[in-house]
């Protein structure tokens, strides 16, 4: 394995490890709405940012089907910068896992990033069966470790 995977793997672990023990207002990645993020049809699994190989570091969500039926997800990242959004469109079998990412080139801390998922029964995306929310939110701490990791990703990529 190259430095660069190797970089990227290691990325991937500790921010997975950070964001997944961080669900209090302090710490960064997912953290609850006001409403606790309840859903019938999905579970979350993992989210906040994370190294993706090709893409470099990206806003992600790891949702879980726990139905018995196929269903079609849709994931919109709402980012305060407009430019940065993005909505991602999935189709999910019963008891399947996948990764919803959206790239980033800068965080911005102290803020919410509000995310809107929509289910969905049918292909044609015509019978909406839910459409739970949840959120990021990064400290200062985390926009600077994010500020960092693109600094050394770039690096290792002009090499």
């Amino acid at each position: 394995m190259n430095v660069l995977k190797m970089i990227k793997v290691a990325i991937a672990i500790l921010l997975s490890i950070v964001v997944t023990s961080c669900a209090a207002p302090q710490g960064g990645g997912v953290r609850p709405t006001s409403k606790q993020f309840s859903s019938q049809w999905i579970e979350i699994t993992m989210g906040g940012m994370m190294a993706l190989p090709g893409e470099g570091l990206a806003l992600a969500l790891s949702l879980k089907n726990k139905s018995s039926k196929t269903l079609q997800v849709s994931v919109a990242f709402i980012t305060p910068d407009p430019t940065q959004r993005c909505e991602v469109t999935k189709q999910l079998n019963s008891a399947q896992s996948s990764l919803f990412s959206c790239p980033q080139k800068s965080l911005t801390p102290n803020t919410d990033y509000p995310i809107e998922i929509s289910i969905y029964s049918d292909e044609g995306h015509k019978n909406l069966v839910e459409k739970p929310r949840t959120q990021f939110y990064f400290s200062e701490k985390d926009a600077k470790a994010f500020e960092e990791l693109t600094k050394k990703l770039e690096a290792e990529k002009a090499k």
